[in-house]
């Protein structure tokens, strides 16, 4: 897929003439395209590094935002111009600094990160007035600056999608951890020897038993 063959057209004509899962094919593979394109050309590719929200880094944040910009111009048929929807879509986030850092020097992460994301992305790329709309206001309303473009609208939508599932499969992941802990606790307490099967007779093994510190009988006691 050539980067360069994107331009005003509705998601909707090329899903019309591809049955689902070869659209979303299709949709992964522009997306990965792009992606390539600017990791090649700037800094893209640090975002790897980079923590966004729960586990997902900031480069897998951006794809699924634009992933998901994508599906929504194609859900409301939209009339958008895919290159720049997607080119703003996958540097919307491209402030590369750790935010979870309280010494990274940037306090206000969630007003300021736009700013941020904008400047680099100007620095490293060259930037339409399309795409600077969505990098910039795709925090509304929290920077209360809201978007002029549909493309920009879109994704402003697409982020917080994306970053409402993030945050709920991070706090489900945790809460599937706390209880697969009390799990193995109360096999202590009944068996009075580690779930791993490693250590019996009540004996306290003081270690990480299959992943998870567990207290057994003798120890609670």
């Amino acid at each position: 897929m050539k980067i360069d063959n994107l331009s005003m057209t509705s998601s909707m004509a090329v899903s019309d003439t591809l049955n689902k899962s070869s659209y979303i094919r299709y949709i992964k593979e522009t997306v990965l395209a792009m992606a390539s394109s600017l990791e090649e050309t700037g800094r893209f590719a640090l975002e790897r590094e980079c923590i966004q929200h729960g586990k997902t880094s900031v480069y897998g944040h951006s794809i699924k935002v634009a992933e998901t910009s994508l599906l929504i111009s194609n859900m409301f048929g939209l009339r958008v111009d895919q290159k720049q929807l997607l080119k703003g879509a996958l540097l919307h986030d491209y402030f590369l600094y750790d935010w979870h850092d309280p010494e990274n020097g940037h306090p206000l992460h969630g007003i300021s990160h736009p700013q941020t994301a904008l400047e680099n992305a100007s620095s490293d790329f060259g930037l339409t007035d399309l795409e600077k709309d969505i990098i910039a206001h795709h925090m509304f309303p929290l920077t209360l600056h809201s978007p002029k473009s549909k493309e920009a609208w879109v994704v402003c939508i697409a982020d917080k999608i994306c970053a409402f599932a993030e945050t709920v499969n991070r706090y489900t992941a945790v809460h599937q951890e706390r209880r697969q802990g009390r799990r193995r606790r109360e096999s202590v307490w009944r068996t009075g020897h580690c779930p791993g099967g490693n250590h019996r007779d009540g004996k306290h093994c003081g270690v990480f038993c299959s992943g998870r510190f567990v207290l057994n009988t003798e120890a609670a006691l």
